[in-house]
């Protein structure tokens, strides 16, 4: 069974949101203003308090403009906040700031995958790569581009790798899993979603999905426990 466009976008809007704060961005050693604000906008974005981030992240670049990380920051809260032109303009500021920074190519391809903007999101995955290659994130957002884009095969590829570099992170390999099923490699798929369920046995989602993969293959047997 094909999963459809519009429920492949909705996971990955999901997928994205939920790994938010996968790669934080720190404020820099040895105090000042900025850097002060930068440390204040980042501890409301972890407490989900994004309006007030997005308030300390603009003392901060006001403080120093030439900070390229940020624009990058206040992107990230100002996506959380579903501000997504704002968020891509943050994006682009930062990369026109810091244009060899792997950074801002990275949280403005998230961000284009919020919009499902599959094509601009892989080629700013492919810059995050080019500048950072050992960054796991940038071959898992190339993965989802791929998804979004039904290149099945590339984003297993991408998955695989991601999860190479970042074998903890559950994102990898649920996205993995949904382009192997989409491939009709059921036994793959199923795999993928057994590892998230030992990992995590209250895993109800991976669970509702591995039974669905057994019930593409026609294994009811499996099936019915797992829903």
């Amino acid at each position: 069974m094909s999963t459809s466009t519009d429920q492949i976008r909705k996971g990955i809007v999901v997928i994205l949101f939920s790994g938010l704060l996968a790669t934080p961005v720190f404020a820099r050693k040895g105090g000042g203003s900025a850097d002060a604000h930068t440390a204040k906008g980042f501890e409301l974005v972890q407490q989900k308090q994004y309006d007030a981030a997005v308030a300390e992240f603009t003392k901060a670049i006001q403080a120093d403009p030439k900070d390229a990380k940020n624009y990058s920051n206040r992107g990230t809260a100002l996506r959380a906040l579903g501000k997504l032109p704002e968020a891509l303009a943050d994006c682009s500021k930062a990369i026109e700031i810091a244009p060899k920074d792997y950074f801002g190519y990275m949280e403005r391809s998230q961000t284009e995958l919020t919009m499902n903007d599959f094509d601009a999101a892989l080629a700013d995955a492919n810059k995050t790569i080019e500048l950072k290659p050992d960054e796991a994130n940038g071959y898992k957002f190339r993965g989802f581009s791929y998804i979004g884009l039904h290149q099945w095969d590339k984003a297993v590829a991408d998955f695989t790798t991601a999860m190479q570099k970042k074998p903890e992170d559950p994102q990898s390999y649920d996205r993995r899993a949904l382009a192997y099923r989409n491939l009709k490699q059921y036994d793959l798929a199923a795999a993928d979603y057994t590892t998230l369920i030992t990992r995590n046995p209250n895993d109800v989602e991976s669970l509702v999905r591995r039974g669905f993969t057994y019930a593409s293959m026609q294994d009811y047997e499996k099936a019915i426990p797992d829903y």
